[in-house]
């Protein structure tokens, strides 16, 4: 049982602590991007994930990199 209770708390506390995920449609990845420091970095991760085809690593190596946003720019 504390086995279980471990993975479960590990496995949140992964999903929560992750900047960005690339969710399942391109249009649902993009639907964290209007609330990301980097818009620009997540729609380009996005689509780096669903329309490029490449790898998770590389994307989240390429967003990870990319500075934050102008807080003029809206999209």
């Amino acid at each position: 049982m504390k086995t279980l209770l471990i993975i479960l708390l590990a496995t949140l506390v992964f999903i929560t602590a992750c900047e960005i995920m690339p969710r399942n449609t391109l249009k649902e990845c993009q639907t964290q991007c209007k609330d990301s420091k980097k818009p620009k970095a997540c729609y380009n991760f996005c689509d780096c994930i669903h329309n490029q085809g490449q790898p998770l690593d590389s994307c989240l190596e390429k967003y990870d990199q990319a500075p934050e946003d102008a807080k003029s720019e809206k999209f």
